[in-house]
């Protein structure tokens, strides 16, 4: 017999993994970062991949570590500041078909309180093909340096994303290597205060 499987009024159903996705406040300790729980619950995804979910969480929480991803992962943030000065916050190095969705723009906030970047997508090669970020906001608070550092990415879309607030580059788009067919939309692109130049 394998879970989740119910007999009379006794479930085995696991709340780690709620119909096979996984609860990352369900993981590591209550005292645990949001970053660490959230890279437990990554880990426990098979490779070929599956959803994260992270609205257990309430409030603000705290990004101690690089949340990295990997494999092709569905990772919903909550409602909410996900603030941390760890370089990047977020970290895509591989998986097509991954996405990261928020609140809204005006719901979920994934704030850089250091000097890092926001969110870096750096494939080693080839391209991260069907890749999707939507409704949320990257803010470097007049301090941080790039926003949204794209390397490598096709047949993509990012819709209904704020990037404000970053001194090096709202979006850097610089290594533009199998950089093909890829979607912006309802997207904002705002400099930061003291900032050199503006979104490339």
């Amino acid at each position: 017999i394998t879970s989740p499987f119910t007999i009379g009024d006794l479930s085995s159903i696991d709340p780690k993994r709620p119909d096979l996705i996984r609860n990352a406040a369900a993981f590591g300790l209550p005292s645990d970062s949001f970053s660490t729980r959230v890279n437990l619950a990554i880990t426990d995804v098979p490779s070929t991949g599956g959803t994260v979910d992270t609205r257990g969480f309430e409030g603000n929480v705290s990004i101690s570590a690089t949340i990295t991803i990997a494999k092709p992962i569905k990772l919903i943030l909550p409602d909410g500041i996900i603030s941390g000065s760890v370089n990047p916050l977020i970290n895509i190095t591989s998986g097509s078909g991954t996405e990261i969705v928020g609140a809204g723009i005006g719901a979920t906030t994934l704030r850089q309180t250091g000097a890092g970047n926001g969110l870096n997508i750096n494939i080693g090669s080839g391209s991260s093909l069907n890749l999707s970020l939507k409704d949320f906001t990257l803010d470097g608070q007049d301090a941080g340096a790039i926003g949204l550092n794209i390397h490598r990415i096709a047949d993509s879309a990012i819709e209904r994303v704020n990037v404000v607030g970053w001194l090096s580059n709202g979006v850097d788009s610089s290594n533009v290597a199998n950089c093909l067919h890829n979607v912006v939309a309802n997207c904002k692109f705002t400099a930061g205060v003291g900032a050199a130049k503006t979104a490339s």
